[in-house]
C-alpha cells in the first residue's frame, strides 16, 4: 500500500501529466522542432526529457528501497547524472510521437508500482542529484520527499516551455538567412 503522502505527490504529478498530454495532443506536428528564444531544447526535447524523468526516478526509488549507494553517495558525480539524463532522452528521440506518449504512460505505471514500496524512512533519506549544489558548488543533499515534491511539479515546467516554444513565432531574420544559405 502506498503511503498517503507519496500518493499525494503521485496524484499531483499525474494531474500535471494530464495537462501536458492535453497540450501535446493539440500541438501540430510541424511545431515540435521549435524552440523558445533563449532555450536550448526544442519542444520535442522537452517532451523527451519528461518521458525519461519517470524512469530516472524509478531507478532512484529502487536504489533507496534496496539501500544501494547510487543516490545516497555524496561522491556521486553530477556530470555522470547529467550524462545519464542525456542518454535517457536520446533513447526517446527516434520514437514516433504516438510511441513516445505510450512509453510515457508505461513508465508512469512502472514508477507508481515502485513508489508503493517507499516507506516513511525513505522520505527523509538524504539524496544527491545533479543540480542540487551549495553556494560553493559542492553536492548538497536534499530529502527524498523534497525531491518528490519537485518531481510532482516537473511536467508543469516543461509544459510551459513547450507552450513557449510552439507559440513563439519563428524569427524572420533566421528564416531569411536560412533561405539565403540554400
Amino acid at each position: 500500500m502506498m503511503l498517503p503522502e507519496v500518493r499525494v505527490f503521485l496524484e499531483r504529478a499525474n494531474a500535471r501529466r494530464q495537462s501536458l498530454l492535453g497540450l501535446a495532443a493539440v500541438v501540430p506536428e510541424g511545431y515540435w522542432p521549435r524552440t523558445a528564444p533563449g532555450d536550448i531544447w526544442s519542444a520535442r526535447n522537452h517532451l523527451e526529457h519528461v518521458a525519461s524523468a519517470d524512469a530516472f526516478l524509478e531507478d532512484m526509488v529502487a536504489s533507496l528501497v534496496a539501500g544501494t549507494e547510487t543516490w545516497l553517495a555524496r561522491t556521486a558525480d553530477p556530470g555522470d547524472l547529467v550524462s545519464a539524463r542525456a542518454a535517457a532522452m536520446a533513447a526517446f528521440a527516434p520514437l514516433p510521437f504516438d510511441d513516445l506518449v505510450s512509453a510515457m504512460g508505461e513508465s508512469r505505471a512502472a514508477l507508481a508500482a515502485s513508489l508503493a514500496l517507499v516507506d516513511r524512512t525513505h522520505l527523509l533519506a538524504p539524496i544527491f542529484v545533479a543540480g542540487y549544489v551549495s553556494a560553493w558548488g559542492e553536492p548538497r543533499p536534499t530529502a527524498f520527499s523534497s525531491y518528490l515534491d519537485t518531481w510532482a511539479a516537473h511536467d508543469g515546467a516543461h509544459e510551459s516551455a513547450i507552450r513557449d516554444a510552439v507559440s513563439t513565432p519563428p524569427d524572420l531574420v533566421a528564416v531569411a538567412m536560412a533561405r539565403r544559405l540554400r
